[in-house]
């Protein structure tokens, strides 16, 4: 024990401290002074020890960089050596390491960017030399130190057209391929370089663009991202991928079905070693990937099967609260989802049913993973966005899944993306008019219906819809919501849900389809007595003419039947003041059939004399008589008269 740490004082007072190391750089550099002045032979051995010294230590242990030569340092630069030369721009690199070195280097005079530029040009050549590609490596190394974190130095560069001079180089080192030594090297220090220089300069990410940088570096990816010994050039190069792309317009885009394919193969290769480049790839892809055409080429490369690959890799991590784990996890899930947002996509890893892509989401939905099952149902969804899907999903009883997993998932405590998920599947699954009686015999409504007092206002207009599209043709099963007078006063609230346009508009619509499809004597009478007629009577000013038109037909319905219970609700909710605008606005050009059903609630309304007065009162025979002037409509003169003659004895 005593020895060990007679040993351990021995090493710890061995180790040289900043004035020992600016002592040994100070005869260091008196010898290579001696020695430039001398032309001697020894210049490559001194300046290797110099670099040697400041390598072992780090440049943070010079107390003072102004002790390092970079004048002489600067000389050695023309030295007829390239060995020397490499040397002198390595030592270069290790001074710009550091804040102060970056300085110093940056206010050299002459300006050492200059020349630093200027023996890039003159060594880019022939770069199958290694004397050349030494000194290439050690100069961007040099110069890509300088620009780190530096307004200065990227001026410094910038100024003597290093990006161009940088590019041409990058461009040489491409052509060197993977046969040359060093070659990859170099191609990992351009990269850093350039990401050094122009990390913080959008102006030069456009100029980048314009030199052809975006072609150049998926070229990089190309030849340094299918193996794992390319990670830092790949990490650099994905980096600088998304900055460039950033600065392409929305009409045009970079993915081309070749960089789809690099992008997907750097994604194949570093799924297991490097967390960093799958992230990065992934959000460039997620960022860029609404275009169809984009969509199609990443469905093809088999991208989906490779996210299905790492979500599973990463699902262990995920469940541990690993958040790096976490964010990769969603990143993956969401993209698929976005793929399969393209119907040649989607129709693609659909696979008639049995590709696997549809397969993995169908058994992500039965996992006890919440995460999983949103991605899956989202998937699901965006597969049912086709009508033979849709049968076919059905008949292979998807529904009943779905149904069965929202059952778990329909109180307070629900997973609101969950629920928001499965509703949009199923309204989708809804569509195709022979699903809709198959989905209720599965027990929806008694799914479904209990959500309306709990959900979010989100989940609330999936909900909506996804009723309304159970119900459309289902006499029944609107005639069972349609008596439901706690669902239909929750309707009425809704309805009047200022915070969330889409909530409001689903609720008066899902209304007036309920009133149209059970045609029930039962829930016009439960209409009536929950105050459900203001919000048909609001949505008769609805920008949307399907809207109008389907409110009006639900009050035709209900005035045909109720009218004498319903009179007073319609007075009360201006029913005639919003038919008389609705004619003012856009009688004599609204299409025929809205106007027939106009006519038609007008019809009902008039056999009320409380109700005709209030027609007359509003001008709605003025605006009767502007119809005369359509040409279109003569076969409705004579109701249009009938109705304008007992507005006029009113």
């Amino acid at each position: 024990m005593l020895i060990l740490q007679s040993v351990l004082l021995i090493l710890l007072y061995c180790v040289p401290g900043p004035l020992d190391v600016a002592a040994l750089l100070q005869t260091k550099i008196d010898d290579l002074q001696v020695a430039i002045e001398n032309k001697s032979g020894n210049v490559l051995k001194i300046v290797e020890d110099i670099l040697s010294v400041i390598k072992e230590n780090g440049i943070e242990s010079v107390p003072d960089v102004s002790i390092i030569p970079c004048v002489q340092l600067v000389l050695l630069l023309r030295w007829n050596s390239n060995e020397v030369v490499a040397v002198v721009a390595n030592v270069l690199a290790e001074v710009a390491k550091s804040a102060p070195g970056r300085e110093r280097l940056a206010t050299l005079q002459p300006p050492i960017a200059q020349q630093l530029v200027n023996l890039l040009q003159q060594n880019s050549s022939n770069l199958t030399n290694n004397g050349s590609l030494a000194v290439v490596t050690q100069v961007c190394r040099a110069l890509g130190n300088m620009c780190y974190e530096s307004e200065r130095g990227q001026a410094c560069v910038l100024d003597a057209d290093g990006l161009e001079v940088l590019l041409s180089v990058l461009e040489k080192a491409i052509l060197l391929g993977n046969d040359v030594p060093g070659a990859c090297t170099l191609r990992s220090v351009i990269t850093g370089f350039l990401l050094n220089l122009t990390i913080s300069q959008n102006d030069k990410h456009q100029k980048l663009v314009a030199l052809g940088g975006i072609g150049l570096i998926c070229k990089v990816l190309e030849l340094d991202g299918q193996t794992e010994d390319g990670c830092n050039t790949t990490n650099h190069a994905i980096v600088i991928l998304d900055y460039l792309i950033n600065q392409v317009s929305a009409e045009e885009t970079f993915l081309t079905e070749k960089v789809c394919q690099t992008l997907i193969q750097v994604l194949a290769t570093f799924s297991s070693s490097s967390p960093e480049i799958c992230e990065s790839v992934l959000e460039l892809l997620q960022c860029h990937a609404e275009n169809d055409v984009v969509k199609q080429s990443l469905a093809q490369h088999g991208l989906c099967q490779l996210l299905i690959s790492l979500v599973e890799k990463y699902q262990p991590l995920v469940e541990d609260a690993d958040e790096d784990a976490q964010h990769l996890f969603k990143l993956a899930t969401d993209l698929i989802v976005i793929v399969l947002n393209g119907d040649t996509s989607m129709t693609m890893l659909y696979g008639d049913g049995n590709g696997k892509v549809y397969l993995n989401m169908l058994q992500w939905v039965q996992t006890h993973n919440v995460e999983l099952q949103t991605s899956g149902v989202l998937a699901l969804g965006n597969f049912a966005r086709c009508d033979l899907h849709c049968l076919k999903m059905v008949d292979s009883g998807v529904h009943e899944c779905f149904l069965l997993l929202l059952k778990k998932h329909n109180g307070v405590e629900g997973d609101v993306r969950l629920q928001h998920a499965l509703l949009s599947a199923l309204r989708n699954l809804a569509i195709p008019s022979t699903n809709k009686p198959v989905i209720l015999k599965a027990g929806a409504l008694d799914v479904l219906s209990p959500m309306i007092d709990t959900c979010t206002l989100t989940v609330a207009f999936k909900l909506l819809a996804c009723l309304r599209m159970l119900v459309d043709g289902q006499d029944q099963a609107a005639e069972e919501l349609g008596k439901n007078k706690q669902l239909l006063r929750k309707l009425v609230e809704f309805s009047a849900a200022d915070c969330h346009a889409g909530v409001q508009g689903e609720a008066s619509r899902l209304l007036a389809w309920i009133i149209k499809n059970s045609r029930s004597k039962d829930v016009g009478d439960a209409v009536v007595q929950c105050s459900a007629l203001s919000p048909l009577v609001s949505m008769l000013c609805s920008e949307h003419t399907v809207m109008r038109n389907e409110a009006l037909l639900a009050l035709t319905l209900v005035s045909s039947t109720h009218l004498p219970i319903a009179e007073k609700s319609l007075a009360e909710s201006k029913v005639c003041s919003k038919v008389a605008d609705l004619l003012t606005a856009h009688g004599t050009s609204m299409e025929k059939p809205l106007l027939c059903n106009t006519l038609a609630l007008l019809g009902q309304l008039v056999v009320s004399d409380v109700l005709a007065k209030d027609l007359a009162q509003n001008g709605v025979h003025d605006s009767l008589s502007g119809l005369t002037t359509r040409k279109d409509i003569s076969d409705l003169d004579e109701l249009v008269n009938k109705l304008s003659t007992a507005l006029k004895t009113t």
